[in-house]
């Protein structure tokens, strides 16, 4: 029986470090992918992730069940997302070691598409499939930033509505308003592209 999110942060706050090693675990790849897709840089991206964990290990004592404890992992995450960004407006950073344009960064957002893997015994169907995953990556990547993150949380990492709006500290009705405007300019993006 796996404990839960919330005894393995009671767990932390007693120092025990084989829970922080199971919270982290449980959540390494989906919030890594978080981060860098917020702040695409490897190297930042990486910073702020050990730094999230840093924190969710110092802070145990301050978590509250107000929130689920993912809901607050994010947002940890976030605030030192949106810190680094307004950093970098200060001072502008070029990664020499980030993704080429349409690079995949490890963590496959088709996973809102996915479907039963049909195509294993049809290669023309395996190809079709791949080449719209790849369409629905560079789509989603053209999304302004508020729109990308806001639908990333939500469709992504499957927070619901109301824990986007806690993690990235806006009213629920902006999360609401912009997922329906990227969903809109996705299929605007695919209309387009079909012409």
């Amino acid at each position: 029986m796996h404990p839960s999110d919330e005894e393995l942060i009671a767990g932390c706050r007693r120092g025990d470090t084989a829970s922080f090693d199971q919270l982290f675990e449980r959540y390494r790849s989906r919030l890594f992918t978080f981060v860098w897709r917020y702040v695409r840089d490897r190297e930042t991206a990486e910073d702020i992730f050990q730094e999230t964990f840093v924190r969710v290990f110092t802070r145990a004592s301050s978590y509250r069940k107000r929130a689920k404890v993912s809901t607050w992992i994010y947002t940890i995450a976030a605030n030192l997302c949106r810190d680094e960004l307004r950093k970098r407006r200060r001072r502008p950073v070029v990664s020499l070691d980030g993704p080429l344009p349409g690079e995949d960064p490890g963590y496959v957002w088709m996973q809102i598409v996915r479907t039963p893997d049909a195509s294993a015994d049809d290669p023309r169907q395996a190809a079709e499939e791949a080449e719209h995953r790849a369409a629905l990556w560079q789509a989603v990547d053209q999304l302004p930033a508020d729109l990308r993150v806001t639908l990333e949380l939500q469709a992504l990492h499957g927070l619901k509505y109301r824990e986007v709006a806690q993690v990235l500290g806006i009213p629920l009705g902006t999360v609401q308003s912009r997922i329906h405007n990227a969903i809109k300019l996705l299929r605007k993006a695919f209309r387009d592209g079909g012409k």
